[in-house]
C-alpha cells in the first residue's frame, strides 16, 4: 500500500465499554500517524444510537504530534449520556489529518457495541410513575444513598444494601393497597421527598414473611391522600436473587388481560436475528421496549418509534425463553419470545 502524507488511522475505541453507567460516559479512541508528515492535528467524529445523547459529536485535537505509526489516545470533551438500559452502538471516524484530506479512507473507522444494563429507575430521580400495573425490575439495581435515604438503613427487613427499584405514586386515599407478585419484590419503603435526590424521610417500611418471598397485598394506613411518595421497591434480604416483579394498584390477578390482543409478536420463535412487534390498534405510541432474559436482566431497550411496527434485533442473544416488555403510554404489555 503507498504511504501518502496525510492518514488518521483510529485504532480502537477504549471507551465506554460494558458495562457502560446510568449518566456520562467518556468516549475514548486510539488513533494512529499513517501518513510521513508529522500529524499535528486530527477530527474525530463519533455517532451513537438507541436514545444515547449526543447522537453525534465532533472535535478537532489539535497540538498533537505524532510521526509516522506512532498513536495517542485521545478523549472527546463532550461524553455520551445514557438514560436508559440497553444496548448503544458507536462509531468513530477520523478525517482531516492535519486540516487536509485523509489520503486513506480506509483505516479511519471504528465501531462497538456496549451495553449499560442498569434500569433507568435504579435511582429516585428516574422513578416510574405507579397508575396502574407495572412490571419493572430489581436486575442490575444498586443501593440508593442519595438525600437522607441512608438513613433508611438497615431497613425494617434487617437488609443493609438493598438493590431498590423506584417508583412514584400518588395514592387518592389515606388507607391504600398495594400488590406486588415476584419474589424479587420481597420489600417496600415508602418516602416522602423535596425533590428527587434531596429530603427524603421514611414514612413506612414494609417486608414479606422472609428472604425471597414476595410482599403480596400491602395495605397502608395514615397516608395522606394527593401526596406524592417515593416507594423502593427490592428483595427482603441484601443477598436475594434479583429479577422481575409486578406492582399494581388492583390485584395482579384480575387486571384486564390486555396483552394477548393488544400486542402481536412475529415470528415467534425467530431465528432470523430480529422479530417485528406491532401493537393492536395500529398506531404509534411513546414508550419503550425492553427484552428481559431469564434473570430478569434488560438485553434490549429501545424507544418505541412512530411506526406501529418495530423491528428488534436478537443479534447475539444466546437462544432461549425471553419476556418482552412494553411500556406504551399508560399500558404495560408483554410477551414471551423465544429466540432460536
Amino acid at each position: 500500500m503507498t504511504v501518502v502524507p496525510n492518514d488518521v488511522a483510529v485504532v480502537s475505541i477504549n471507551a465506554p465499554a460494558t458495562p457502560a453507567v446510568l449518566g456520562t460516559n467518556p468516549v475514548t479512541v486510539t488513533i494512529r500517524n499513517e501518513g510521513t508528515a508529522t500529524l499535528t492535528s486530527a477530527t474525530l467524529t463519533y455517532t451513537v444510537n438507541n436514545g444515547a445523547t449526543p447522537a453525534t459529536n465532533s472535535q478537532t485535537f489539535n497540538g498533537l504530534s505524532l510521526g509516522y505509526r506512532a498513536t495517542q489516545q485521545l478523549t472527546f470533551t463532550t461524553p455520551i449520556s445514557l438514560a436508559q438500559a440497553g444496548t448503544f452502538t458507536l462509531t468513530v471516524t477520523g478525517s482531516l489529518p492535519n486540516g487536509q484530506p485523509d489520503g486513506n479512507a480506509s483505516n479511519n473507522l471504528q465501531t462497538i457495541t456496549f451495553d449499560q444494563n442498569q434500569p433507568a429507575n435504579d435511582e429516585p430521580c428516574g422513578a416510574l410513575a405507579l397508575t396502574g400495573q407495572l412490571t419493572s425490575t430489581t436486575a442490575n439495581c444498586t443501593t440508593s444513598t442519595i438525600g437522607g435515604i441512608v438513613n433508611s438503613l438497615p431497613t425494617c427487613s434487617n437488609a443493609q444494601l438493598p438493590k431498590d427499584a423506584w417508583f412514584t405514586w400518588t395514592p387518592t386515599v389515606s388507607n391504600p393497597t398495594l400488590y406486588f407478585g415476584g419474589n424479587a419484590a420481597g420489600l417496600v419503603r415508602v418516602f416522602t421527598a423535596a425533590t428527587c435526590a434531596t429530603g427524603f424521610v421514611q414514612v413506612t417500611c414494609r417486608a414479606s414473611a422472609g428472604p425471597n418471598t414476595s410482599l403480596g397485598a400491602v395495605a397502608f394506613t395514615g397516608l395522606t391522600a394527593g401526596t406524592r411518595y417515593y416507594l423502593a421497591v427490592s428483595g427482603y434480604a441484601s443477598n436475594d436473587p434479583t429479577g422481575p416483579f409486578t406492582i399494581g394498584l388492583t390485584p395482579l390477578g384480575t387486571r384486564p388481560q390486555t396483552n394477548a390482543p393488544a400486542l402481536a409478536v412475529f415470528p415467534n420463535p425467530t431465528a432470523t436475528g430480529s422479530f417485528t412487534l406491532r401493537l393492536a390498534d395500529g398506531s404509534a405510541r411513546t414508550g419503550r421496549l425492553q427484552l428481559l432474559n431469564a434473570l430478569g436482566q434488560a438485553v434490549r431497550t429501545q424507544a418505541l418509534t412512530a411506526a406501529p411496527e418495530q423491528q428488534v434485533s436478537t443479534r447475539g442473544l444466546a437462544p432461549g425463553l425471553y419476556t418482552l416488555l412494553v411500556q406504551a403510554g399508560a399500558e404495560t404489555l408483554t410477551r414471551k419470545v423465544v429466540v432460536e
